[in-house]
């Protein structure tokens, strides 16, 4: 992912050891080396932040719609299984319930991975050697570690961030139906 190549970048940047890059140059060179550097990191950080946000705002009815026709699904398969059937139908039931889960299980474990990829941006900028470099580089690194203590999450509603948390409370709330509809299926 993107951001794993910026936590990547940063933290194998080394801001004293610009001189074997720049040797013609002088401190001054050294010092706009570093800014060039973090002015570009800066600017695909940020980027890649806007367009998170941007496809939240697309997808985030699509997210939200899925998991509630998801989490029913499971619901009504599960209890479908169990009522009973012919063997040939109880394999097609079982072999959709697990496309289901493995649908679920595949979205909110790569958001969960694109959550962890953005926080390890703060992690780098932390980490990194910033005691070597000159004041502007420092406070650019700030603003990026400050930024980052934020992560970057898919939202499947204003509330809900999807994540493999989000995965067990769809199993959750499926289960929860599930046991309502077997209560009521026996009465």
């Amino acid at each position: 992912m993107h951001f794993d190549a910026i936590a990547g970048k940063i933290s194998n940047y080394e801001p004293g050891n610009e001189r074997h890059h720049l040797s013609a140059l002088c401190s001054i060179g050294v010092s706009i080396w570093n800014n060039f550097f973090y002015k570009n990191l800066f600017s695909r950080y940020f980027s890649l932040y806007s367009l998170s946000d941007r496809i939240n705002e697309i997808f985030l009815l699509s997210f939200l719609v899925n998991f509630f026709t998801a989490s029913v699904l499971i619901c009504f398969l599960g209890f479908q299984m169990s009522v009973g059937a012919s063997y040939f139908y109880l394999f097609k039931l079982a072999f959709f319930l697990m496309m289901m889960l493995t649908q679920g299980f595949f979205l909110c474990h790569y958001s969960q991975k694109l959550t962890d990829a953005s926080h390890s941006v703060a992690d780098a900028a932390y980490n990194q050697n910033w005691r070597k470099a000159d004041i502007r580089y420092q406070k650019m690194l700030i603003l990026i570690a400050e930024r980052a203590q934020k992560p970057v999450y898919f939202k499947a509603s204003s509330l809900v961030p999807v994540s493999r948390r989000t995965l067990t409370l769809l199993m959750r709330l499926s289960y929860k139906l599930f046991a309502f509809l077997r209560l009521m299926y026996a009465q």
